[in-house]
């Protein structure tokens, strides 16, 4: 029985014509993580990362101030870097996609939640159609005079998955220092801030005349970033909210966009 079931294999390794890709043979299967090159998988996972992350929309000051609860609506606008579209190049891939890529329109719902003067917290979510990110953060204020710049930590968790986009997994960690100066009616802040990155693709290949098949492949990343912003209060502390924020990554991303909504 062994013997014949090298024959078969022998046979039909004679038969089937000669498959490669990038130097790999597919008729081994030892090979077939060189379809999904390691540095792909990480520009990949940055890429989604940097995407997908949550954003608080906020400045120093804890919400304790002024309200309780804030429910906000956030658009933001996201330039792709090329970090995505250079490994894919360098290994010979197809970049129709990404280079036809300029911007990335993401929409979450928002909560913030006031528990004391000095720490407040955040959450941000979205889901469609199976595909669903979500966030969190907690800011802690370390100065806060009644007239001057107010300081404060902050460190966020984000999570999604998009199978449309062969996302798996994906989690972010984004610790943050931040200052602000509360005004009666404002408050522009600025902050830097930094993302570690992990996760997981997982994507599908036909390559006849073998079986479909896909492979998953763990991918990572470190990046830094700088922001500002404004938001105001319009109508007082329990009316509407309207904000601004843009964000600069070296990674070569950037980001605008708005949150609108009411205090409580």
């Amino acid at each position: 029985m062994k013997l014949k079931m090298r024959n078969l294999i022998f046979l039909i390794s004679l038969l089937l014509p000669s498959i490669s890709y990038a130097g790999f043979s597919i008729l081994d299967p030892t090979n077939l993580n060189g379809l999904l090159p390691s540095n792909v998988a990480d520009a990949a996972i940055k890429t989604f990362g940097i995407a997908f992350v949550h954003r608080p929309y906020d400045g120093a000051t804890s919400l304790f101030q002024t309200n309780s609860l804030d429910f906000k609506i956030e658009v933001t606008m996201i330039k792709i870097g090329d970090a995505l579209n250079n490994a894919l190049v360098a290994n010979g891939m197809s970049t129709n996609t990404t280079a036809n890529t300029i911007a990335l329109p993401i929409a979450k719902i928002h909560l913030r939640k006031a528990f004391s003067p000095n720490f407040d917290a955040g959450v941000s979510a979205i889901y469609y159609s199976g595909q669903h990110a979500i966030g969190t953060d907690l800011k802690i204020v370390l100065s806060n005079p009644e007239e001057g710049i107010t300081t404060a930590i902050r460190i966020g968790y984000s999570y999604a998955t998009a199978p449309f986009l062969y996302l798996k997994s994906l989690s972010v960690i984004s610790p943050e220092f931040v200052m602000s100066r509360k005004l009666s009616f404002a408050e522009p802040y600025l902050g830097v801030g930094g993302r570690y990155i992990t996760g997981t693709i997982e994507v599908p290949f036909k390559i006849d005349p073998l079986p479909a098949f896909s492979l998953e492949k763990a991918g990572s990343g470190i990046t830094a970033y700088a922001y500002t912003g404004v938001n105001f209060q319009i109508l007082g502390a329990t009316g509407f909210r309207l904000g601004m924020e843009g964000t600069y990554d070296i990674s070569g991303f950037s980001s605008l966009g708005t949150v609108f909504g009411i205090g409580f």
